[in-house]
C-alpha cells in the first residue's frame, strides 16, 4: 500500500523518483521493522563519511527550522541525529541535484521582486506557500535522504502504534487525499445566492433586514434540493453574509415543543446541532438530536496552498455510513452524489471564492448537503419514530462606514428560523414567528 500510493503521488509531482526506488527496496528485501517501547534512542554510526566535516566552502545553510522540524524527524523514523540527515542531505545535493557550495545561495528571484517574504516564510516544520531555493533544495534533498535510509536502515515502530515511523513521517507529506487525487479536483461550482446590496453607501439598516422568506429561500438550491447541512459567506465587508444550515434526527413526540422552544428562546441559536461524528453528544430525552451527518474533514497536506484548493474543506459534508448502509446510497462522482435504486439522491458540494481586493483578498470556504424528497422520504421511513429538524441561520455584520451612537448592535446576533420535517417531506415553520 505505502508503495503504491507514493507512485501514484510521484506521478501527480508530489513525490520525488528515489523514494519510489526506495519504498521498491523496502517492499523486495522486506527489512524488519525495529519496534521499540518507550522513545527510540539515536545512532550515529552510519553517519555520511565522505562528508563529515565539511570544510567551510562545503557547507550549505538549509534555514533556522529546517533542520530540527524537517529532518530531526525524518531521521527519528531511522534512529539517527538530526546531524546524520543534514550530512546525508548535502551529500544529495551535490549527488544528485548537482548544487555547487562555493557560490551565494541568494535566490534571484527576491532581488527581481518575484516573490514575497510573507510567500516563502515557513516556521515549526510547515510548508512555504511558495518553494524558493533553498526551500526547494531542502524538500528534495530531504526525499532523496529518506530513499537512501530506506534501502539501508530499519524503520522503527512503537510496539503500541498502528503504523511504523516512516509512515507516520510521510502522512504529513502527502496530498490531502488518499487516493493520488489533488484537494481541487474536488472543488465545485458556487451557485449560492449572492445576498442583496446595500442600498446606499454607509446603509445602517442593510444588516437588519433579512426576512422569513429570505431565510426560507436558503433551503432550496438552484435545481431545486433541499439543504439539509452547510455553511458559506458572501460579500466583503459592506455587504458580508454569512449563512448556516444543520439538521438533526429528533423523536416524533418531542419534535413539536422543541421546534416552540427553540424558536422561542431568548438565544435562538443556543441549540447543537450534532453531526454523526461527535464524540460527546448530549442527551436530553426526547428532545435529544441524533447526528446523521459527518461533517469531520481531514488534516490539509502540502496541496495545503494550491491556489485551486486552498481553503476547500473535505471531504465536505456527507451521510454517515450507518445511513448508506440504512437507505442503500450508492457513491458516485468522485464522492460527491449519493444514489438508491428508486432514485433517492444526496449531493454534497465543496467550493471557495476569492473576496475583496488586493491585500484585502481572501479566500471563503463554502460546503452544502443536499437532497431530493425522495431522499428525505427514505432517511424518515428508516427512522419511523423521528422527524427532521432543521435550522438556517443569516448572519450580516454592519459596514464598516457604520458607527456612531445610532448603532444597534456593534456583532448581531443571526437570524434564525427552525423547520420541521415529517415522513410528509413536509417542511413546517413556527407560524407565529413568521
Amino acid at each position: 500500500m505505502r508503495r503504491t500510493l507514493t507512485k501514484e503521488l510521484h506521478v501527480a509531482g508530489v513525490v520525488p523518483a528515489e523514494v519510489i526506488a526506495g519504498l521498491d527496496a523496502v517492499n523486495v528485501s522486506q527489512l524488519p521493522v525495529a519496534v521499540y517501547s518507550g522513545w527510540r534512542g539515536d545512532s550515529r554510526e552510519n553517519e555520511a563519511s565522505d562528508d563529515s566535516t565539511p570544510t567551510d566552502h562545503k557547507k550549505y545553510y538549509f534555514g533556522i527550522d529546517i533542520g530540527p522540524y524537517w529532518f530531526a524527524p525524518l531521521g527519528r523514523a531511522f534512529g539517527i541525529d538530526q546531524n546524520s540527515v543534514e550530512l546525508r542531505a548535502r551529500q544529495a545535493l551535490r549527488e544528485r541535484m548537482g548544487v555547487q557550495f562555493n557560490y551565494a545561495q541568494d535566490d534571484a528571484r527576491y532581488k527581481r521582486k518575484i516573490f514575497r517574504y510573507p510567500d516563502t516564510s515557513h516556521s515549526h516544520g510547515t510548508q512555504p506557500r511558495v518553494d524558493d531555493l533553498r526551500a526547494y533544495h531542502s524538500y528534495h534533498a530531504m526525499m532523496i535522504v529518506a530513499a537512501r535510509l530506506l534501502r539501508t536502515h530499519q524503520v522503527g515502530k512503537r510496539e503500541d502504534g498502528p503504523k511504523d515511523d516512516f509512515e507516520e513521517w510521510l502522512d504529513g507529506r502527502l496530498l490531502t487525499r488518499d487516493d493520488g487525487r489533488w484537494i481541487a479536483d474536488r472543488r465545485d461550482p458556487c451557485f449560492t445566492e449572492s445576498p442583496p446590496k446595500p442600498q446606499s453607501y454607509g446603509d445602517k439598516t442593510w444588516c437588519w433586514s433579512v426576512t422569513a422568506e429570505y431565510l426560507d429561500r436558503q433551503l432550496l438550491t438552484d435545481d431545486g434540493l433541499q439543504v439539509l447541512w452547510g455553511h458559506w459567506s458572501s460579500g466583503h465587508h459592506d455587504d458580508e453574509e454569512t449563512v448556516a444550515v444543520y439538521s438533526a434526527l429528533v423523536d416524533r413526540a418531542g419534535a413539536a415543543a422543541l421546534l416552540a422552544a427553540v424558536q422561542t428562546a431568548s438565544d435562538t441559536g443556543s441549540i447543537y446541532f450534532p453531526s454523526e461524528d461527535d464524540t460527546d453528544e448530549p442527551e436530553a430525552g426526547l428532545f435529544r438530536l441524533v447526528g446523521w451527518v459527518a461533517s469531520r474533514n481531514e488534516s490539509t497536506g502540502i496541496d495545503e496552498y494550491d491556489p485551486w484548493g486552498e481553503k476547500l474543506e473535505y471531504p465536505g459534508p456527507r451521510p454517515d455510513p450507518s445511513i448508506v448502509d440504512k437507505l442503500g446510497l450508492n457513491l458516485t462522482d468522485d464522492g460527491r452524489r449519493w444514489v438508491t435504486a428508486s432514485g433517492s439522491l444526496l449531493r454534497s458540494e465543496a467550493w471557495t471564492q476569492a473576496v475583496g481586493l488586493g491585500r484585502e483578498q481572501e479566500t471563503v470556504p463554502g460546503t452544502r448537503l443536499s437532497g431530493n424528497r425522495s431522499f428525505l422520504h427514505e432517511l424518515l421511513k428508516a427512522h419511523p419514530e423521528h422527524c427532521l429538524v432543521l435550522s438556517v441561520s443569516v448572519r450580516r455584520r454592519p459596514t464598516r462606514y457604520n458607527s456612531g451612537g445610532d448603532e444597534f448592535e456593534p456583532y448581531p446576533w443571526p437570524y434564525v428560523r427552525y423547520y420541521l420535517i415529517g415522513e410528509d417531506g413536509i417542511t413546517r415553520s413556527l407560524k407565529s414567528r413568521d
